[in-house]
């Protein structure tokens, strides 16, 4: 295979793999699978897009996984093996699949986005808000620990609220005792 060949295969392969990634993950989708099977199909696929391609150019789809060992193989001394390669085409496993890439994204909004409905169909409930979630769940906690600390450590008319109660206070409520983090 040329080089010319091999970039094209490899921008081919990538682009496939993206348009099927796309697919797959697109909330909208209402064809796309369980998320829990999304991995399995993404994976089936980079195996037949292996299959089909790795007999012309080892099927890289992917920069790190060419550079990588090629980096690795120069400092064991390969030499003009790995870099720049036997036929001087190194360049074209990390260039093919940035090209080929965005080439499959624009073909799936093109070709596949526009007929999806507006909204998502899935079921499966959005993304949840991991930062806001957690800082929720923070202020929930503060607001549980000073309740037990104002019911069990100080009485309700002391004044000392959450910043006096730290460590373990013993004799809360019916012979009870909170460990509260200061």
């Amino acid at each position: 295979v040329t080089v010319g060949g091999a970039f094209g295969v490899e921008a081919l392969g990538t682009g496939i793999l993206m348009f099927l990634i796309l697919a797959l993950t697109d909330e909208r989708n209402p064809a796309r699978p369980s998320p829990g099977m999304v991995p399995f199909f993404i994976g089936f696929a980079v195996a037949v897009l292996i299959s089909l391609f790795a007999p012309l150019t080892q099927a890289g789809f992917n920069p790190a996984r060419d550079f990588g060992p090629r980096l690795i193989a120069a400092a064991a001394g390969w030499g003009h093996v790995a870099i720049p390669g036997v036929r001087n085409g190194f360049w074209v496993y990390i260039v093919a699949p940035l090209a080929g890439a965005p080439i499959g994204a624009l073909c799936y909004d093109i070709a596949i986005r526009p007929g999806l409905p507006a909204t998502s169909t899935s079921p499966v409930p959005k993304k949840m808000d991991v930062v806001g979630s957690w800082c929720a769940d923070q202020a929930l906690v503060q607001m549980l620990v000073r309740e037990a600390c104002a019911q069990c450590c100080y009485p309700p008319d002391a004044g000392l609220g959450y910043a006096g109660c730290n460590g373990k206070r013993e004799g809360c409520g019916e012979g009870t005792s909170v460990d509260v983090a200061a």
